[in-house]
C-alpha cells in the first residue's frame, strides 16, 4: 500500500483573493510535474470560516 499526506486547511494570499480555478491549475500542475496524484477539490473560503 502506498503512504500518502492529506492537507487540510486554508490558503490566502497576503495581498488581495486567490481565483480557485488558477489555484486549482498551479497546484495540479505541481503534483503533475512531480508525477503526484491528488483527489479531492477546492472551494472558495473566507477567514472567517472554521
Amino acid at each position: 500500500m502506498s503512504k500518502g499526506i492529506r492537507i487540510e486547511g486554508f490558503i490566502f494570499a497576503k495581498d488581495g483573493d486567490i481565483d480557485p480555478d488558477e489555484f486549482y491549475e498551479t497546484f495540479i500542475d505541481l503534483m503533475e510535474a512531480k508525477g503526484w496524484l491528488f483527489g479531492g477539490g477546492v472551494r472558495s473560503s473566507n477567514e472567517d470560516e472554521e
